[in-house]
């Protein structure tokens, strides 16, 4: 089976796709025992949440853009890497995109 989404949780569990939602994000209006099955399902599915659908929700994209000549300079590999490695710890995607100078 491929990338779990909300929709086939829902169905699976019989339940409205925004219920299954709610109990993702730990809403105060679903019941513990709902939000549990949720949970179970979703991590025995291995469900992923979509970054991308998420950023389109919250009109927030959580994306770092580095935008560099070149990363066969040293200098620039480095710091890639060190941003790259803040950037994963709070929870940000980072794009890096080539000029080749141009």
């Amino acid at each position: 089976m491929g990338s779990v989404n909300i929709k086939q949780l829902a169905l699976k569990l019989n339940l409205s796709i925004s219920t299954v939602s709610r109990a993702l994000s730990d809403g105060y209006d679903i019941s513990e025992q709902t939000k549990s099955k949720v949970l179970e399902l979703a991590k025995k599915l291995n469900y992923q949440p979509n970054p991308y659908a998420s950023s389109l929700r919250k009109h927030k994209s959580k994306t770092i853009a580095i935008v560099v000549p070149e990363i066969a300079n040293n200098f620039f590999s480095l710091a890639i890497n060190g941003i790259q490695s803040v950037a994963r710890e709070k929870g940000y995607h980072v794009l890096i995109y080539l000029t080749h100078e141009d």
